[in-house]
């Protein structure tokens, strides 16, 4: 009977998230599909949690740091829910707040990563212009390369520490690094 139960009310969790995950899923969409069908953030953590375990256990080299981080600030705010330090209310906007970063984050990486691609083809295509100077008897040898890519980039969270009083949040985007020093009792934002 008990065993019975515990199919039952399996079933009952897992067919309440209605979805299907797949291998091109970003960590946070588990959640956002998870929240279609769920009224509770405790219910949404543990659809779009099972979901992401689900697609990583199929390919275990696509988990991310990024994604442990935010499943990991998604369960701190059910926990502050449990705990009656938030109210439903406010953890779920904030839910919506870190998804959405979440997206803009992926959104601005595929596009940092098409201006390095864009960027890569045009030095590539500058040095076999100087090559083909070169061998053409022409000595024009000036290479240009300056890039600027960092303007309006959004940088995910990467680490963060307590240090004194405060907590010291550090983003990465790619090869470069901002910082960010915040009370040290607060959670550092998802991006900066």
């Amino acid at each position: 009977m008990k065993r019975l139960f515990i199919i039952l009310f399996s079933s009952i969790i897992l067919s309440g998230c209605e979805t299907v995950p797949t291998n091109n899923t970003s960590y946070f969409q588990h959640y956002e599909r998870c929240a279609q069908t769920n009224e509770k953030l405790k219910d949404i953590y543990v659809c779009g949690r099972a979901n992401r375990q689900f697609v990583l256990d199929q390919s275990p080299g696509n988990r991310s740091a990024m994604g442990d981080r935010y499943e990991d600030y998604i369960y701190q705010l059910v926990k502050a829910i449990d705990n009656k330090a938030i109210n439903e209310d406010v953890a779920k906007l904030e839910f919506y707040k870190v998804t959405q970063a979440a997206r803009r984050d992926l959104q601005n990486m595929m596009v940092a990563a098409s201006i390095y691609s864009q960027q890569q083809q045009a030095q590539s295509q500058a040095l076999i212009n100087q090559g083909m100077s070169m061998l053409n008897g022409q000595s024009n040898t000036s290479f240009n390369s300056s890039t600027n890519s960092s303007i309006g980039m959004t940088y995910p969270l990467s680490s963060n520490y307590v240090s004194g009083m405060n907590r010291i949040c550090i983003y990465k985007l790619g090869a470069m690094v901002k910082t960010k020093t915040i009370n040290g009792i607060s959670l550092c934002p998802m991006s900066y």
